[in-house]
């Protein structure tokens, strides 16, 4: 008989050796991340049943001892699981309160043809308030873009949501370098109707593999997609312009009934028109004379036109002609210092038209490069000279002006004391310096003016100026006498 104490060695005995048994049949549940290293898991992940690689998914940490790690994406080991269950899918993308939210969802690229469950799992983990709109826009774009292959319904509950968040992020929707999204006509159809900005980098190549009705319904959705039908017919062009008259700059030589029916809803559409009929040209100048900046080589009345309405459309127009010059420059709004004249916008102007701008407006000489001495006496009112050369004398003294210089001179044999000396300038008098002049000699005269001056009056009305001297002195202690000699001199001599 068997002792109690032997009885509960082998019971002992037997316990043991079913955990050693069973140590060797079969891999330990990972109950406790902590437990193993990542080439562990790696490696036995497969063996592990539904519950097990879903703690490893979500746990977020792993390690052993000083090799511990948290904060980890663990959802990542997916990559190593064959044909995971939907389940372990959903765990993987939406991560736990230690599995960051910024990994988890970028584990969707380890899945294939992900439905839109998962996709939704992984939304969840992206949507933090404190994100704010745009971020959580940007997560989701990022999200999408790790999708291979994703499903219409797919796209458009990620687009959805990003549209909702901040139309101008939706714009980068499908922009991903090296992945050109080709979409379904159906897709197609929903997108450019309900969110065209999030057409941006997209092709639509199989757009003509499409029928007409499709067509059609694009194009009124989305008029710029024009572009991408290779010869459309009438009836799709038409369509097209009346919802945006633009795009008829994607229809290679419109004929004239879709340019007049451009022109009708937008005249500026002109612009892209590249060989527009004359009649159009017409019409668009007709209801917008501005249009002039579109139209090439447009004739004298129109030209004559557009300035005569606004003056600056001279801009617009190459070579202008004389007449239209001149009609430009007469017309402006409003005279004022550092204003724009149409005078700027005049290659090489002619005097007639600079002299005509500054009178109409004296600021306009700000726009000629050396101006004329007329042109300066117009703009300024007046303009100095250089004193003419002039010469009065009698028996007993003589003046001169030359090249500026004054001089006068004693020709008598006695002393000649200058009382007076007045020198004119049209209806100015300035009263010089007196002298008295040692007989036979010279003296230069000091004048405050060192010149002469024509004003405007002079110009144009006058078409003179008057320039000269009056003297009164005394030769000894004789009695006193006067020279006097102003002379008129025609203006044009110094222009």
């Amino acid at each position: 008989m068997f002792t109690n104490t032997y009885k509960k060695a082998l019971f002992i005995g037997a316990i043991v050796m079913i955990v050693l048994l069973s140590g060797c049949t079969s891999t330990p549940k990972p109950i406790n991340p902590w437990n193993f290293t990542p080439s562990q898991i790696k490696k036995n992940i497969n063996n592990w049943d539904e519950d097990s690689q879903i703690i490893i998914l979500t746990s977020g940490r792993y390690g052993i001892g000083t090799r511990a790690y948290v904060g980890r994406n663990t959802g990542e080991f997916i990559k190593y699981i064959k044909n995971p269950s939907k389940k372990v899918q959903i765990a993987a993308v939406s991560g736990s309160p230690n599995n960051s939210f910024y990994y988890s969802y970028k584990n969707i690229q380890y899945i294939k043809n992900p439905d839109i469950e998962i996709i939704q799992a992984a939304m969840k983990g992206i949507d933090r308030k404190w994100l704010g709109t745009s971020g959580r826009a940007e997560q989701y774009i990022k999200l999408y873009q790790m999708i291979k292959n994703p499903s219409d319904e797919v796209t458009l509950e990620l687009l959805k949501e990003v549209y909702r968040l901040s139309k101008s992020e939706s714009k980068r929707f499908f922009c991903r370098k090296g992945q050109e999204r080709v979409l379904s006509e159906k897709l197609l159809l929903t997108i450019t109707k309900d969110y065209p900005l999030a057409l941006n980098c997209l092709k639509f190549n199989n757009i003509n593999t499409f029928n007409k009705k499709s067509q059609m319904q694009l194009i009124q959705n989305q008029p710029s997609l024009l572009a991408w039908i290779k010869n459309p017919d009438k009836e799709i062009q038409l369509a097209a312009i009346k919802k945006d008259s633009t795009a008829i700059r994607f229809i290679k030589n419109p004929d004239k009934e879709v340019q007049l029916a451009a022109i009708k809803k937008d005249s500026t559409t002109i612009r892209f028109i590249k060989k527009p009929d004359e009649d159009i040209k017409r019409i668009a100048f007709q209801k917008n004379l501005a249009n002039i900046r579109y139209i090439k080589n447009p004739d004298e009345d129109m030209q004559l036109a557009a300035v005569t309405h606004y003056g600056k459309f001279i801009r617009y127009i190459k070579n202008p002609t004389k007449k239209v010059q001149l009609k430009a420059v007469q017309n402006i709004s409003y005279c004022k210092k550092g204003m724009d004249h149409p005078l700027k916008y005049i290659s090489n102007p002619s005097e007639e038209t600079i002299l005509t701008a500054i009178i109409f407006c004296s600021y306009a000489i700000d726009y000629v490069s050396n101006p004329s001495k007329k042109a300066k006496i117009l703009a300024f009112g007046r303009v100095d000279i250089e004193k003419p050369n002039f010469k009065v004398s009698d028996k007993n003294i003589e003046l001169t002006v030359t090249n500026g210089q004054i001089k006068i001179k004693n020709k008598t044999n006695k002393f000649v004391k200058i009382i007076s000396l007045a020198e004119y300038h049209g209806e100015d008098v300035y009263t010089l310096t007196a002298h008295s002049l040692p007989p036979k000699s010279v003296q230069k005269v000091y004048s405050p003016k060192s010149g002469t001056v024509i004003t405007t009056k002079n110009l144009l009305k006058d078409k003179y100026i008057q320039f000269g001297y009056a003297i009164e002195y005394k030769v000894g202690n004789g009695s006193t006498k006067n020279l006097y000699l102003v002379k008129k001199y025609p203006v044009n001599k110094f222009l």
